[in-house]
């Protein structure tokens, strides 16, 4: 696009690359993205995921954009998927990006249809554990915490009608419940955030997103009803994380 990169930012797009495919890939066993190569013809290079370092609106650093259906009889929705994150982003913010938007480009390889729920706060839950000293995530918390009658499958949009103020980044904030059902029902390290994906693989022959999250939990063991009860407490305990509109994160 006639935009220069700089050399050294080109490189850290590589390294937190490797070590977002070593936390969630080699770590907590998502397949890796799916290859666009198809009959020898592939989109952008060869058939790797494709991540593009180009100037995005204001708003929007990074963005990950899925493909077709990779293939109509392998027993799931799924797709490749190419990434873009504007290169001007701070160092920080930068590299927890790439692990987000990494998550998406897994997620698309089991399920392009899955909850906008689910899928960002599942991908926020990577910028967390791979840099939790970069504390840009727990500004969407504010959205969530004050909307504790919002249903956990909801996202910003499907609940501004119902919001008394606006929730725009609603489904960023449920990090929280990502981070809950890792902590108390998994072992910390994503895993099982990765076996509820799996569970929740649509057939190529189903329109509808079914199953969805929800059942994984309940095929995995993990009663809704008790989650519910559960995350309400441990939502309440860990509530000073949220940062108010008038001033830095309490602790």
């Amino acid at each position: 696009l006639g935009v220069a990169v700089d050399p050294a930012r080109a490189t850290l797009a590589v390294t937190a690359l490797e070590t977002a495919w070593a936390m969630q890939v080699d770590g907590a066993g998502f397949d890796p993205p799916l290859t666009d190569a198809t009959d020898g013809v592939t989109d952008g290079g060869d058939g790797s995921l494709d991540v593009y370092l180009v100037p995005l609106p204001p708003g929007t650093g990074a963005i990950t954009v899925a493909l077709e259906d990779a293939a109509p009889d392998d027993g799931r929705r799924a797709s490749p998927a190419f990434m873009k994150v504007d290169p001007s982003l701070a160092p920080e913010l930068f590299e927890v990006y790439l692990h987000h938007e990494f998550q998406h480009a897994l997620q698309f390889a089991l399920d392009t249809r899955e909850s906008v729920m689910w899928s960002e706060s599942t991908a926020v839950f990577w910028e967390v554990r791979a840099r939790p000293d970069v504390l840009e995530w727990q500004l969407a918390l504010v959205d969530f915490q004050r909307h504790p009658q919002a249903p956990l499958f909801t996202d910003g949009a499907g609940f501004a009608p119902y919001a008394e103020a606006n929730a725009p980044r609603l489904e960023y904030g449920a990090v929280l419940f990502a981070l809950f059902l890792d902590e108390v029902h998994g072992d910390g390290t994503g895993l099982l955030l990765a076996d509820l994906w799996r569970g929740s693989v649509q057939p190529d022959t189903v329109a509808d997103n079914e199953p969805d999250w929800l059942d994984a939990l309940l095929a995995h063991g993990i009663a809704l009803d008790d989650v519910v009860t559960d995350f309400v407490g441990w939502r309440t305990l860990v509530g000073p994380l949220a940062v108010p509109p008038d001033g830095p994160a309490e602790v």
